[in-house]
């Protein structure tokens, strides 16, 4: 990590870590801090949720996928790829909130804040763990999906009949 902090023990890191994690396992919604997230994915497996949009048309079916935004790093080349992300509970909790977060409405959360659509939700298609991930072990829940609306297409977002 590229900060300016005295060296510590081994033991001393632990238990600043413990402390952080405390603290984080405190909060209602169990928000894990961005300087955080990077570490904690490479120690352990992370679900994701990926929103497999597919669209009919007369004798074939497409998929939707965006491209990756040019910051990423850690996929280089911005490529093509099913709109997902962290299994993280909604943006609000409050009363009405289930205490069971589902792959149907994480599915929902994801596709309206990646994409800006309403989906109709139909299922988990599928669920594969990625060891080579480059942000370390990744559970990928895939959620077959189709739109309830039209969705536009930008240079960056596109139906597809066959991977690019």
């Amino acid at each position: 990590m590229d900060t300016d902090i005295p060296t510590l023990t081994q033991e001393q890191e632990e238990i600043i870590a413990a402390r952080g994690l405390e603290r984080m396992a405190a909060d209602p919604r169990k928000f894990v801090p961005d300087l955080l997230w990077k570490p904690l994915h490479r120690a352990g497996i992370v679900p994701y949720v990926e929103v497999f949009v597919a669209k009919k048309e007369l004798s074939s079916v497409s998929f939707l996928l965006v491209q990756r935004n040019p910051n990423d790093t850690e996929f280089s080349g911005r490529p093509w790829h099913i709109p997902g992300g962290k299994w993280n509970p909604p943006h609000e909790i409050t009363a009405g909130t289930p205490l069971l977060i589902s792959p149907k409405l994480m599915a929902e959360e994801i596709a309206y804040r990646e994409l800006k659509i309403p989906i109709e939700y139909h299922g988990v298609a599928d669920a594969k763990l990625w060891i080579k991930n480059p942000r370390g072990w990744t559970l990928s829940i895939l959620c077959a999906c189709t739109t309830t609306t039209a969705v536009e297409e930008t240079e960056t977002r596109r139906f597809f009949k066959y991977t690019p």
